[in-house]
């Protein structure tokens, strides 16, 4: 099973053009054939409205091929009930999680986001629908996608996505295999209980650590993710800067 996992793309119809460049250049690059489905980790758009969220709708529709699956998490910067009218068809502002199969793997996407907050958390209702799902393993295990990760942020320490106390105990007896998240603009791999976290860089721009400080930089990417057996490879890639082929750069 083959993946694309992109996240933090902040999008507004102010700025079209550069997601529109942005996109194109992602096109040149994947291999789109080879995908079983797309895995967005939220922040579809920078706390955008419903037109935002239509043209967004429309550019990754002009992209990908109608029969390739995109689901969709939301991020601290997204707007559920704008979200739900586009991409849903309602007009509620309820959590958006959910779970599909692919190739025996079991496909879990959660909400980890609250309005007008800047952290996430899996609690309450959504924390028992989780645990319901997991309560029976799948046939080849179960991959995680949401936008906050757990256990750690930009500082040392920090914890973006709060849960409730057990809350790691009962993941890790589960068949998770791995767990995909955004928010903070940059590759992080990490590990939750022993369960491999993988944090991907933002398409819109990246955030980089430099001496305890943090800085805005033009760095954006996306992650192709294989899955066979067990065995994930986890390949990330870059968009920004340019790259060259090897044979051009040797001469």
């Amino acid at each position: 099973m083959k993946f694309l996992h992109l996240t933090d793309t902040h999008y507004l119809k102010s700025d079209h053009e550069a997601a529109q460049q942005m996109l194109k250049q992602l096109a040149k690059q994947v291999a789109f054939e080879c995908l079983d489905f797309v895995v967005h980790t939220g922040d579809l758009t920078n706390d955008g409205d419903e037109a935002d969220y239509q043209a967004l709708k429309d550019l990754m529709e002009a992209t990908f091929p109608k029969d390739l699956p995109i689901y969709y998490c939301l991020g601290n910067h997204d707007l559920k009930r704008d979200y739900n009218k586009v991409f849903e068809g309602n007009d509620t502002s309820d959590l958006h999680y959910f779970t599909v199969n692919h190739r025996g793997y079991r496909i879990i996407i959660l909400d980890t986001s609250i309005e007008g907050l800047h952290d996430g958390e899996v609690k309450g209702d959504q924390a028992e629908w989780l645990f319901q799902e997991l309560s029976e393993p799948s046939e080849k295990g179960t991959l995680i996608f949401q936008h906050h990760p757990y256990g750690i942020g930009w500082a040392e320490g920090e914890a973006e996505c709060k849960v409730e106390t057990g809350f790691f105990d009962r993941l890790k007896q589960s068949d998770v295999l791995a767990i995909f998240t955004g928010h903070l603009h940059m590759q992080r791999n990490s590990l939750v209980e022993g369960i491999p976290q993988y944090s991907a860089n933002s398409t819109r721009f990246g955030i980089t650590l430099y001496k305890e400080q943090l800085w805005i930089s033009d760095r954006t990417g996306y992650s192709l993710v294989s899955v066979s057996d067990g065995l994930i490879d986890y390949y990330p890639e870059i968009l920004v800067p340019n790259q060259t082929p090897i044979d051009k750069y040797l001469g």
